[in-house]
Formats: C-alpha cells, structure tokens, sequence
C-alpha cells in the first residue's frame, strides 16, 4: 500500500541555508548542469517564499512529484509507527525536491532516497516542526525524532495497520499451544528450495492461502478475519504485510529461531 507520505528528519537553519547550501547548489548547477529547468526555475522562484522551511526527509516509499499538497501533520513513534493523538489538520506544499548529490533542484523526490526539500505551510510553521532538529553546519545527518506530512486518509490507513499489527501480534502470543504448532507446521511445509517462494511476498501470501485452506487452522483465520481484517478495513496488501511482521516476530520469540 503506498500511502504517499513525506516523513521528515531535519530542519534547516535559514541563515546556513541562505549563505553555505544555496551558494553550494548554484555551483553544482554550474558544474553538473541543471537536471531540470523547470525544477531550477520553481526553485528560484520560491526559494524564499513565506512561511517555508527547508527540510531533510527520509526515504521515499514511492516518487512523490513536486507540487504535492498535504491536509496534516503526525509524530512518529518508535519504528516509525505514527502516535494517533498528535494528528493536527495542517495544509502544506512541496515546493521543490532536490537530488541527493549533487544537490540541485529536481521534479520529485524519487524512491527510496532521502534528501532535500522546501515546504510551504498555508499558515504559520506549525510548532511540532520546531521538534525536529536545526542543522546549522555539515555534520552527519543521523536523526531522533520524526515527523511525517499525509493526507487525512493516507495517515489514517497507517494508524489502522500499526493497531492492527499490535492486535494480531497479540493474538498470536495468546493463542493456545497446539494451534501454535499448527501454524509452525504450516510455515515449514513449503519447500524452501521451490523458487516459486523465493520472493518473500509471495511466501507470505502462500501462508496466509494456507491459513485459510486448511481445516485445523481455520479458527485462526476467522479470529483475523473478524477481529483484524475487518475491523480496520484492511486490503489485502496491508493484510499480508502485517502477517509477515507478526509471523516474523512468532518465529523468533515463540519458536526461538
């Protein structure tokens, strides 16, 4: 499921922004030429537009185009599952990505990099981006806090998917031991060696197939189905990934592997 959000880990001083990375970029634009003219001129025209603010974001799940408007804002917890009670309504613009290196302005941020970007706020900088840490010289850019821009729906469906995933985790550790030892025996009875499972997604999808057709595991269909599936409206995307954590997660603390 790709949710398109923008997950953020730094923010730039404006002073080191104007006087040591914009001259920086200019040079690489010299240097490597522009990537993209159209990307170059949104860049100048709005490099210093009110109520912005350069960040640094985290990988991208998907390409997310320049332009790219976002209705919230959501702190994220620890393995970036995002906390339900900091959701606050926030209208924002991507106003330009930029590549990693050389770093020059460009039409999207692409996937599966990190790096630059300028953000407009409708309002004011809302508060919570204040919480990010201001880079003020080159340093390395580890990061302890994070931050993500979504769409009310796109942020919802990820609420949905971490309780989910609590949920189900759960019911693994609670589920009596025989049927514990069913879904072991399920787990193992594919050929590990058969190619057709040498792609974890498609292993996952056999499982959760498998789950499902045997008799003796039904029960514990039905208890995701009913108490999961359906109760966070899940497709089947979301559903097969948080069975891959939780069977991960059973296999290595219930069965010790």
């Amino acid at each position: 499921m790709i949710y398109g959000i923008l997950i953020l880990w730094k923010r730039f001083n404006k002073s080191y922004m104007k006087n040591e990375l914009m001259p920086e970029i200019e040079n690489y634009c010299v240097k490597h030429g522009i990537y993209s003219q159209a990307a170059y001129d949104n860049y100048q025209k709005n490099k210093f537009a009110e109520n912005s603010l350069y960040l640094y974001h985290g990988y991208a799940e998907s390409d997310i185009p320049t332009g790219i408007e976002y209705e919230v804002i959501a702190r994220m917890g620890k393995y970036g599952v995002i906390q339900p009670d900091s959701v606050l309504k926030c209208h924002s613009k991507v106003l330009s990505f930029f590549t990693q290196y050389p770093v020059q302005p460009f039409y999207q941020a692409d996937s599966g990099y990190h790096g630059l970007s300028l953000v407009q706020f409708e309002q004011e900088i809302p508060p919570m981006i204040y919480e990010l840490e201001e880079v003020t010289q080159k340093e390395p850019l580890d990061w302890t806090t994070e931050i993500c821009l979504g769409s009310k729906e796109g942020i919802q469906r990820m609420i949905n998917k971490d309780m989910a995933l609590r949920e189900l985790s759960k019911i693994f550790r609670d589920f009596d031991i025989k049927n514990k030892k069913d879904l072991y025996s399920i787990c193992y009875s594919f050929d590990m060696n058969d190619n057709s499972y040498m792609d974890g997604s498609q292993m996952v999808y056999g499982i959760v197939h498998k789950i499902r057709e045997e008799e003796n595991k039904s029960k514990l269909y039905q208890v995701i189905e009913e108490q999961i599936i359906k109760k966070y409206n899940l497709n089947q995307r979301e559903t097969e990934e948080i069975i891959d954590k939780s069977l991960d997660n059973f296999w290595q603390k219930s069965l010790h592997l």
